[in-house]
Formats: C-alpha cells, structure tokens, sequence
C-alpha cells in the first residue's frame, strides 16, 4: 500500500468511533435487520417486475434455448397477459381521484378552517403534482406488492425563509426500507425508516466537503462493503422517533391535549398555561378566555429525528416538525407465513398468483411458433445419391419455387436399380391443441388474478346474457379491491401528514394559495386579520385546533359532466309542459350550455342567458335595505299626501277670502268715491294670488311626483332581486334533487354489490 493510502488508512481508524458511535451502530443494527426481514418480500417483487416488463423467462431456460455456438436459437415467446389487468386498476384510479377531506375535531377548530385547510392542501397537492406520486406508489403496489411516497419541505423560494409543503414520489420502492416491527398498514407506528440513494464519491466529496472521512479506501472499505461500494457511496436518510415524556391534560367536556403542544400554540397566539388554567389571549375585541383543565396523566411525546449518513459517519442530522415519518408506504395484500418456527410478513402483488399461468402460456405460444417454424423445414426422404448434383435445387425447394426437381435412378444394394421418386412426409402442427391449451391458461390468469374477460374490455364466449357479464365485471371489481382499500389508507395518511404540517410550518403572517373543489384558485391571507373582496373580516390561524382527515372518491370529471349534461337535457324536457317562470327555463339553459365545454363562445351565450349575479348573502342584504328604504318612503310619502291635501285646503280658503276681500274693498271704494277698481283689475288681482297659491302647490306635486318615480323603481330592483335569489334557491334545490337522485343509485348499486358479493362461493 502507498504511503499516502497507509496515512488515509490510519486516519480513517482514528476518526471512527469519535462522534456518535452508538448511533451508526443502531443505524447499521438495523439496516441489516431490515434487509433481511425484507429480503423475501424484494426478491419476489424484483420477479413481479420481470413479468411486468414482459422478460418472464429464466436465466436457465434462457440459456439452454440458446443452444450451442453454431446450433441456432429456439424462440422463447412472451406474450404479455398480465399488464392489462395492472393497467385496469390503476386507470380506475387515475380516472377517479382521491380528494383529502378535513373536518373539525376540537380544540379551537371551526367548519370554516377546516373548509380553508381542506382547500390548502387542494393547493399543495396541485402545485407538488401529488397525483404523480400517488399513482406511481400504486403503481409500484400492484405491480411489486410495495409502493412509497413522501411528504417533504422546501423554502418557498430562494429569497424566503418561509417553507412550503411538497409531495414527492418516490420511483424506486427498493429505496426504502420501513421498520419491519410497525403493526399499522400506514406504518403510522413506524419507530424508524431508510430512505436509501447511491451516489459517486466524487458527487460525496462535492456535496460533503467538510465530512470527517473523504477516502474510502481499506479498511473502511473492507468494514462496511453495504454502505462503501467500488464506485459508489450508499447515503441513507434515517428517520428515528425518540420519545420524550410529555403531559395530557383533560378538559371539561371530555377535550384533551398534550401540555407541550398547548404551550406551543399558546405562545404562538401570546396566551399561557398558570395554574392549571389554559389562557386565551383577547382576540380582535373578544375578551381573554381562562379554560381550566381538570385531568391530567403522564404520558411521552414522539420527536422525530432525519440522520443523513454513509454508515461511517453522521453527515447531518434535522429535526422534524411533524408528528410522524413522512414516508407512507401503500401495501399489496399482507400475509403472514410461518418460516423457522416464526411469522414473516409476505406482500402479493396483484399479478403475484397468476406467474405460473402466464409462464404456461408462454410456453405454449412458444410451442406453437415452433411448430409453425418446422413447417417450411420438412425432410424429403429419398435414396442415397437419387439428388446427385441437384443438391442446391433441393435445398432451396421450400424457398424458391422451382417447376420440377431432378432425381436419379440409384441403384440398391441388392444389385437391382429403382426410379422410385423421393416422397416427402407431410408435417400438420398442432396448433389447435396447442391454442386450447394457452385459452386454458389465460382463464387461470384470470382466475389468480380475480378479473375476467369483460372487465378488460373481451367478450368471454361462454357468457351469453347482459346480467352475466355485469355479475362478472362486479367479481373483478371485487377480486382487485383490496389494492383500492389499501390505496385509500395510503392518501389519508399523507392528507393527516399535510394537516398536521401545516399547522406547524404554515405559522406566520402570509399570503398561500388555496384551491377549490371547482379547480379555482385565489391568494388569502393566513394568521393576519384582514377584510376580503366582500367586505367581510377574516382570520385564518393554522395553528388553531385539531382535524381529522378522511378522503372521498372524486368522480371522472368527463363522465360527471356529460351525466350531468344528459340529465339537465332530460329534466328541461319534462319541465317543458309545465307553466314555469322563464327565468327558471332560462337558467336551466345556461346550465346546459356551460356543461356542454363549448370555449369562449359558451361562455358568451351563458352570460347573455344569464348575467352574472351576486353572492346570495349579500343579495340578501341588498333586499334587507330596499325594503327599509320602500318602507321609509312610503312613510315620507303619506306625510306628503297629507300636506298636499292640507295646503289644497289652505289655497281654497285664502282664495275665496281674498276674493271677499277684494269685493268688499271694491264695494267701499265705490260707496266713498275715492278709488274706482275695475273688473279687470279684479280679475287680474285674483289671478296673481291663484298663480301664487298654484306654484306652491306645484312644488308640492313635482315633490310628490319624484318619490313616486322613486318608489316605483325601488319596487322594480326588489322584485329582479327577490327573482334573482328565488331562481338560485330553486338551482339549489334542483342541484340537492339530483344529488339526492344521484345518491340513491349509488347506495342502490352499492347494496346489490353486496348482496352479489354475499352469494360467491367463499374462498
């Protein structure tokens, strides 16, 4: 050994044992017991993937068909019958994704924050491409019998310190290997995990720049060939939960929680815990709130470490937020096999049973081009030397048409000479035999697999009636539904890992994007006071309350347009007899229209049919103040009313006295000579009082003319308003009978579903 390499050596045996030790020892202890307790499980899946990828032949087999140097090959066919039935169940799943549902369960928790959240991890499923990680873990489940994905964190960008929720896949399922001691089909127990990735050295020496031990050579080499490889470095991120003594404290009314976790959202909000008194600060006018708790027991907490490491060294190490590994597994169907008087896990796949049908009927295809191929290769049988210089004319008889061959007159051994012409055995294939055998493969295939000739799209011959192929196409939905259970178990461990992460990371004053069931999308402030587009104050905190998760199956979005387009198109024309309001018609017409996807143009036409319209509560409103303003100037207006008819009076009495004024003042003047007033002047004076009197009541009548024209236009907005929300409650009211209608059919088909899977023979 050089001297530099001996100086490495000696290095590497000091460094060793200097830092965390009896870490890389547990790390070590366990990789090897996870390797072997998974052993059995990875070899059977690595066998599965072979028949997936349509390479289902032995190495033996492979080697004796290619026979010796000079000899020629014989055919190995593959002819795929199992992808189709791995294909229908992860397509029925892609075409009906699952949804992540939230609802509240205590502490704090409302309807609306857990509306918000449910919408929050809408948003982070869709910006991470969660569906991808998803599939691809069932798609390793069925094909494998095991399948991952992660949840993991980033920085929202390169300029932020806030951290963004992600979902990543996870391609490799033999990257992982999950604690072989977890009981719970998510591993939610899980006390520790490898996630397992190999990189060059010089990659390590890039990235680890600062690790204790850089040369891999030696000693180091020769102690720890798993994790030291020739050319590469295995790095392994270990998850592990320490668990730490903790408090649970226990409300009145039943409500509990860890000490620990209440202390940390407290201090988040700025409350505190004194005396067995849970403190809320005051909130946004709301006076300080003191809950007692009046129960409490010693209990621990899980704390979840990530250890990045080569098995030689420790390279980092993080502490995790979350309460669990974030690494959920989805699992074929689990068994348990009794192996040197103990139990060992056993995953199937779902093509797991149907290997030997499938190789059977490879074979017999194998068989059948075999026999094909020695058509052409029939032997005439012929005396020596009767081809005599016509050997390349004979040999070239099954490819090259020729008009006649030539043979000779040989002579026997007996002395005598024949010119018996050479005969050629006819050779007839088996192939109908051989066909009958593969049909009986592929219905073991069937039958190993739990899916039948209906189901994958072929009609099975020996099934006549409707009712037959429907009972069939319910046993393979039934045969393949535990991959679907235990798909469905998956998503809600990853929906309860986003919930609980988001109430830790998604801590501080920001704005996130949220997503709705409709795929819309908007920006909403979160852990900050603030008012919305409409008016309305708002406070979202994520650190408030606990939620449970369950999920819920997302029809095809084609499908559920077109069934709901056909049933709109059905329900118009039974209403078409009846004397409906036509904004309800109209209504049920731009419904049509929007579902039919007609681009730019539908749009168009359903805004003419129907214009846009507020939203209900604040047309409500709306109609609270129209009426108060109609009550209000109905008042004014009597009032009006009454001084009309009060100042009327009023102008008829001072008429008719300054009518008898001006007559007795005439009757004066004429009787003392002094002033003459002619009828003119009399008649002239009276009309300047009435046009005085008539202007007056003039204005009183233009006052009363423009309430009535404000009247009648208040009256008109009411009445398209109180239209509006009555066409929408019906819209409601019709969307919940469909619902309705849509639900019964679906406990109805559920129900014969049973009652079908009731009456198959047990297993």
């Amino acid at each position: 050994m050089p001297d530099t390499q001996q100086q490495k050596a000696v290095e590497n045996r000091s460094r060793l044992g200097t830092k965390d030790e009896a870490l890389l020892r547990e790390i070590r202890e366990n990789y090897d017991t996870d390797s072997d307790q998974f052993g059995t499980i990875r070899e059977e899946g690595s066998k599965d993937i072979l028949y997936v990828a349509n390479d289902p032949w032995p190495d033996s087999e492979k080697t004796a068909r290619r026979g010796q140097e000079g000899s020629g090959e014989r055919p190995m066919i593959s002819d795929d019958q199992l992808n189709q039935y791995c294909n229908l169940v992860i397509n029925e799943v892609r075409q009906h994704p699952r949804e992540i549902k939230i609802s509240p369960a205590g502490f704090g928790a409302t309807a609306q924050l857990a509306e918000l959240r449910e919408n929050r991890i809408r948003a982070i499923q869709y910006k991470s491409d969660a569906q991808a990680a998803y599939i691809t873990a069932l798609e390793n489940c069925v094909q494998r019998s095991y399948g991952f994905a992660r949840v993991s964190l980033r920085y929202a960008s390169e300029t932020s310190f806030d951290q963004e929720i992600c979902i990543r896949r996870i391609p490799n399922p033999d990257a992982v290997l999950m604690d072989p001691g977890c009981k719970e089909l998510d591993c939610s127990d899980a006390e520790h995990c490898f996630l397992l990735d190999e990189i060059s050295k010089t990659e390590f020496r890039r990235r680890w720049p600062k690790a204790e031990i850089v040369a891999f050579e030696g000693e180091v080499a020769r102690n720890y060939p798993q994790w030291i490889k020739q050319k590469f470095i295995q790095i392994a991120e270990y998850w592990r939960v320490e668990k730490q003594p903790d408090e649970l404290v226990q409300f009145d009314g039943g409500a509990a929680g860890l000490l620990t976790e209440l202390k940390s959202k407290l201090e988040a909000r700025g409350g505190r815990i004194e005396n067995s008194m849970v403190i809320y600060p005051a909130i946004e006018g709301h006076p300080e709130i003191r809950a007692p708790y009046l129960n409490s027991r010693d209990t621990h907490t899980r704390k979840i470490w990530q250890y990045l490491t080569n098995g030689v060294e420790i390279l980092e190490e993080n502490e995790w937020v979350g309460k669990w590994i974030p690494i959920v597994p989805i699992w074929g169907k689990e068994l348990f096999i009794t192996e040197a008087g103990g139990s060992k896990r056993m995953l199937m796949s779902l093509i797991r049973n149907a290997r030997d049908a499938q190789m059977a009927f490879n074979y017999a295809r194998t068989c059948m081009m075999e026999a094909v191929g020695q058509v052409p290769r029939t032997n005439y049988l012929a005396i020596e030397g009767q081809f005599e210089g016509h050997e390349q004319e004979v040999a070239e008889a099954n490819r090259v048409p020729r008009p006649y061959l030539y043979y000779k007159a040989v002579e026997l051994p007996n002395g005598e000479k024949t010119a018996q012409p050479p005969t050629r055995e006819p050779f007839d294939p088996p192939l109908q035999n051989l066909a009958l055998a593969g049909e009986t493969f592929q219905r073991d295939i069937q039958s190993a697999i739990g899916m039948y000739n209906s189901s994958v799209g072929k009609n099975d011959t020996n099934v006549k009636s409707g009712k037959a192929i429907q009972e069939l196409d319910e046993q393979s939905d039934v045969g393949s539904f535990h991959f679907i259970s235990n798909y469905n178990r998956f998503i809600t461990a990853m929906g309860r890992i986003a919930s609980d992460l988001i109430s830790k990371v998604e801590v501080s004053e920001r704005q996130v994007p949220i997503r709705m069931r409709d795929g819309k999308e908007k920006l909403v402030w979160i852990n900050k006071p603030y008012t919305d587009e409409a008016g309305q104050k708002q406070h979202h905190d994520m650190t408030l309350g606990e939620y449970d998760v369950t999920i819920a199956v997302g029809p095809n979005e084609d499908s559920q347009r077109e069934e709901a387009s056909d049933y709109l198109e059905t329900l118009t024309q039974e209403l078409e007899g009846l004397p409906l309001d036509p904004s309800i018609k109209t209504a049920l017409l731009a419904l049509i229209i929007q579902l039919k996807q007609l681009g730019p143009i539908g749009d168009q036409m359903v805004k003419i049919l129907q214009p846009p319209q507020g939203d209900p509560a604040q047309q409500q409103q709306q109609l609270q103040a129209l009426q108060a303003q109609l009550t209000q100037l109905q008042t004014e207006n009597a009032a009006l009313h009454q001084d009309r008819a009060k100042r009327e009076l009023e102008a008829q009495t001072k008429l008719q006295l300054k009518q008898m004024e001006i007559q007795a003042k005439g009757e004066a003047d004429a009787a003392s000579h002094t002033v003459q007033i002619s009828e003119a002047d009399k008649d002239r004076l009276v009309k300047l009082e009435v046009a005085e009197i008539s202007t007056k009541s003039q204005d009183v009548n233009q006052r009363l003319q423009l309430f009535n024209d404000l009247l009648q236009q208040l009256h008109q907005q009411a009445h398209e308003l109180g239209m509006a929300m009555q066409t929408h409650q019906h819209n409601m009211e019709l969307g919940q009978q469909a619902a309705a209608t849509q639900s019964a059919q679906q406990a109805s088909d559920q129900v014969h579903q049973q009652a079908m899977a009731q009456n198959q023979p047990g297993d």
